[in-house]
């Protein structure tokens, strides 16, 4: 009699993404949930004070689009475009019970869509801790898997942040 083999399908694998929303303004709860998901997710070095400094922040930001991703009514992650400098700028973060599900291959892929062409600040070490203690894992290697690259020559080194700069450009092809 042959051998039944069952395989686990990891619990993931059986999620679908959550879909992947466009705001031009957050609301008073959601600037909320992006605070803690900033605070929690991001170095400690980066934390906002409090919701109004957030608030603060992005207002500021130039022409933004913000892209939420829920799960059961919780934003798990979050990304925004913006103009500085005359170039789309971006910020990705998803929660870290969610990476490696593909939620920010989505992100990218949604914001793609919108943008041409995307810049970015990336740390590109392993020194810094996030508010629990635990090390801030660089994304370097994520967004080079995407087809960004390295603006080696462009480096951000301030008390708070030491990262990379790095480019997403689309591909136009030259007439024939």
């Amino acid at each position: 009699m042959p051998t039944l083999i069952k395989y686990a399908i990891p619990y993931f694998a059986q999620m679908s993404l959550p879909p992947i929303t466009l705001f031009h303004r957050l609301e008073p709860n959601q600037i909320l949930e992006v605070f803690n998901l900033w605070n929690n997710e991001y170095p400690e070095k980066l934390s906002h004070d409090s919701v109004e400094s957030m608030d603060l922040y992005l207002e500021k930001l130039e022409n933004p689009i913000h892209f939420i991703s829920k799960q059961n009514e919780k934003i798990v992650g979050w990304a925004s475009t913006f103009t500085r400098d005359y170039e789309r700028w971006f910020f990705l973060i998803v929660s870290s019970e969610f990476q490696k599900m593909g939620i920010g291959k989505s992100f990218i892929n949604e914001i793609l869509k919108h943008e041409s062409n995307l810049h970015g600040w990336v740390i590109d070490h392993s020194n810094d801790k996030k508010k629990d203690g635990t090390p801030y894992p660089s994304p370097l290697s994520f967004y080079l898997k995407l087809g960004f690259i390295i603006q080696a020559s462009k480096r951000l080194e301030t008390n708070s942040l030491s990262a990379v700069k790095i480019s997403y450009l689309s591909k136009v092809k030259e007439p024939l």
